[in-house]
């Protein structure tokens, strides 16, 4: 056991040395070069072998040595808190950068410069914190916590957090809305009720429009998505109306070119 695990430390030490020489190299030719596509989809994938799949790989190898070798009880289990903690944290960790990929990707076209990403991290940050709840929970669990008791407390919690907090849940509930729906899009030029203005940021809880006068209007999601939203950058052709008064006494000739 000895042998294999000390064997299974050596090539996974290689493998991340090599790793690493690989990513500096690719980091370097997408900093001379950020329009290379290689380097950008490369990246993500090696960091994600070193920082996550490598640890998990020699992780498995140690309690599989583990188990074959005879400790006493205490130092058994306190090995297998540390184990199951350790495990925890990465397999979170990899949850999350994997979302985070995909996300990236899913959304390229719509969020294709840094402008556009901030409408993509408040939701990210929201789903790696539900990602870390539930990861800590069943940490709880596997150590030997009886969480049952806590879920049931959290839910009468919940309730009563929500009855309190029904306008920020609403306004949450409108980000999504909007996220998915795409009404508008940052740098929209939007009218609203009675205001008008730029979208330039699009939050969890609110909105931030930079109107004509200058100002910025801060308003809440839930009243946005509630409002009759005319959103100009999205039209195609542009009509406008206009009232031409034309004398009796006008020659048809000159009639004839004003209506043409």
């Amino acid at each position: 056991m000895l042998i294999l695990l000390g064997s299974s430390l050596v090539l996974i030490l290689i493998a991340n040395s090599l790793l690493g020489k690989r990513i500096k190299k690719l980091e370097e030719l997408k900093k001379a070069d950020p329009t290379q596509k290689k380097p950008g989809r490369t990246l993500p994938v090696l960091r994600f072998i070193k920082r996550i799949a490598l640890p998990l790989i020699f992780l498995a190898v140690l309690y599989v040595s583990m188990q074959r070798v005879s400790f006493g009880e205490t130092i058994q289990e306190s090995v297998q808190i540390i184990f199951a903690f350790v495990m925890t944290i990465i397999i979170v960790r990899s949850l999350n950068k994997g979302i985070e990929l995909s996300f990236a990707k899913y959304f390229e076209k719509e969020y294709a410069n840094q402008e556009h990403e901030k409408n993509l991290k408040p939701l990210l940050s929201f789903v790696k914190l539900l990602i870390w709840i539930v990861g800590f929970l069943v940490l709880l669990s596997n150590i030997g916590f009886n969480i049952t008791t806590a879920l049931a407390g959290l839910g009468v919690g919940g309730i009563a957090v929500a009855i309190a907090a029904q306008g920020i849940l609403g306004d949450l509930f409108s980000y999504f809305v909007i996220f998915f729906d795409h009404p508008f899009a940052l740098g929209d030029f939007i009218v609203f009720g009675d205001k008008s203005g730029i979208v330039e940021r699009i939050g969890i809880k609110s909105s931030r429009i930079r109107v004509l006068s200058g100002e910025v209007l801060i308003i809440s999601n839930s009243d946005l998505t509630s409002s009759r939203i005319h959103n100009y950058k999205q039209m195609q052709r542009r009509r406008v109306v206009s009232q031409i008064t034309i004398p009796y006494e006008t020659e048809i000739e000159k009639v004839e070119m004003v209506t043409t």
